[in-house]
């Protein structure tokens, strides 16, 4: 009796349950968040629900009965959207990002979803789903400028390291500019080629270095200031830096009828940019860059530039300043402090910019990375310090240099009061081309123990000592805190500061390893003069 009350109950909520009317259904079809199309076995639009309405902008009147592809796809995208409605119609689901339009050519990026509708083992129509995923997309793309701009803006710290740091082994003024040519080239993505022009004696310009240029062309390549693209931009002589996107456009509707420079494979220039050199106050010259293509330099682009075109008058100044410690013995002391000051300022002002970036980002990673940039920057910075105050601006004693650094690390972590740090360091100079990588390197570790080394931890002890064995140098800097993972090693390490650490001392002719047990402990040897 039971088991068929039972069983009649099971059949009146079978045949009253509304998810399983037609009416359930077309509700659940209507309302739900995904933009839903369903077609019949030709791909014509049989059904399409209020947010396929929505995202494409059509009435349901307006697609029922047309094929799908013939209106939301792109005649330049038409085959690849055929080809997936035809995977679906021959029996098989497909899953992709694309691109879609909606009405009025309104390009949408969509994932979809695709597959075929079967009953009764008799497939009698296809179905496409479509997510809208534009935010996404936006949100990638600018992660991805993100990254874009800091690796810029890690090549300009690059450049202006390396123009500053050559300054004391370039020959002659020539090399500066090759040089200041060459870094600029490297931070500015678009541009394909360059030169660097003088102001000659005669008020022409003349190009004193230049990257991708036919050199027959450079030899005999003469232009007066009046007849310059910057010139004719500006409508007359101006300290900013100019950008023209479509150089032929521009040519015409100025009646300008100069031969354009070619490229060393003859492509002919589309677009250039051009930074006046200013110094002490006077032009000096121009750095132009070109590109083949129309239309490619942008603000930022102008913005490292110009950065980079502010530090040419401040290395011919330094190269100028190095000339005369040559020619003049007496005043060198003086002079080199000057070179070693201007580098200190201008790695501090590197140090500023990485700090201001890293204020504007927010991906933790890229902030680490800016952050740990610029650990590295001051610890360059100290050793230009320390040069600044030295008697022969040529070698500085570890015993000074040394503690001052691991100090100077250290205060960026909010270690416990409980953490103690010993020298045992002994007086011995070591010249600048050695501190400068053994700096670096020292930094990293210093960072990593300050970071990583105790964490949980209220007490500890962290210990540098430096020894002289023949014409060797021992350094060795040791913690008694976690210890690292036994697979950490510096032969195979995947991590930066490590893999860093090793090139630095490979650099300098020297080795690193590392001991653990009861703490860390990485001993750096390295020859000494």
């Amino acid at each position: 009796m039971s088991d068929h009350a039972s069983s009649e109950g099971g059949k009146e909520h079978k045949e009253n349950s509304p998810v399983l009317t037609n009416e359930y259904f077309i509700r659940l079809f209507n309302e739900v968040h995904e933009a839903i199309v369903l077609c019949d076995n030709e791909g014509r639009v049989m059904r399409a629900n209020r947010e396929f309405v929505r995202m494409f902008g059509y009435s349901e009147e307006e697609v029922r009965n047309r094929y799908i592809d013939d209106f939301v796809s792109s005649e330049k995208l038409r085959a690849e959207a055929v080809a997936l409605t035809d995977t679906a119609r021959a029996g098989s689901g497909f899953s992709v990002e694309a691109v879609r339009f909606g009405k009025g050519d309104t390009p949408v990026d969509v994932s979809i979803i695709g597959a075929p509708v079967v009953i009764g083992g008799r497939q009698v129509a296809v179905y496409a789903i479509y997510r809208d995923i534009s935010a996404q997309k936006r949100m990638i793309s600018a992660l991805v400028e993100s990254r874009k701009k800091i690796d810029r803006l890690m090549r300009l710290k690059d450049a202006v390291l390396a123009i500053s740091a050559s300054i004391l082994t370039l020959s002659d003024i020539s090399q500066l500019f090759d040089l200041v040519l060459e870094k600029v080239l490297a931070a500015v993505d678009h541009a394909d080629v360059g030169c660097v022009l003088l102001l000659a004696e005669d008020g022409s310009l003349r190009i004193a270095a230049s990257c991708g240029y036919s050199q027959a062309d450079v030899k005999k390549f003469r232009v007066r200031i009046e007849d310059t693209f910057q010139w004719k931009k500006a409508k007359g002589y101006s300290d900013e830096t100019l950008i023209i996107n479509h150089l032929r456009e521009f040519m015409r509707e100025n009646d300008i009828s100069a031969e354009i420079l070619k490229d060393e494979r003859g492509f002919e220039i589309r677009s250039t940019m051009s930074a006046p050199l200013l110094v002490e106050g006077k032009f000096y010259g121009l750095i132009n860059l070109d590109s083949r293509e129309n239309d490619v330099f942008d603000d930022t682009d102008r913005s490292l530039i110009e950065y980079i075109r502010s530090q040419v008058p401040i290395a011919i100044g330094m190269f100028r300043s190095y000339e005369r410690v040559k020619e003049l013995v007496a005043e060198k002391d003086l002079i080199l402090k000057e070179v070693h000051h201007r580098i200190k300022n201008n790695m501090g002002t590197i140090s500023g910019l990485l700090q201001l970036q890293q204020a504007s980002l927010k991906d933790p990673g890229a902030v680490t990375a800016l952050a740990d940039a610029d650990s590295r920057v001051q610890s360059m910075m100290l050793l230009y310090e320390k040069l600044y105050l030295s008697r022969d601006f040529r070698t500085i004693s570890l015993e000074t240099y040394l503690p001052a650094l691991i100090q100077e690390i250290l205060g960026n972590f909010a270690l416990p009061s409980g953490i103690k740090v010993e020298f045992d360091v002994e007086d011995i100079s070591v010249n600048t081309k050695v501190l400068q990588p053994l700096g670096i390197a020292a930094n990293e570790v210093i960072t990593n123990i300050g970071k990583y080394a105790f964490r949980g931890r209220d007490e500890g002890l962290i210990v540098a000592r430096a020894r002289r064995t023949g014409k060797h140098v021992r350094l060795t800097i040791e913690d008694d805190g976690i210890g690292m993972p036994d697979s950490v090693d510096i032969g195979r390490s995947t991590g930066f500061g490590l893999t860093l650490v090793g090139a630095l001392m490979n650099q300098i002719g020297g080795s690193v390893s590392i001991e653990k047990g009861g703490g860390t402990r990485v001993i750096m040897i390295f020859p000494i003069d």
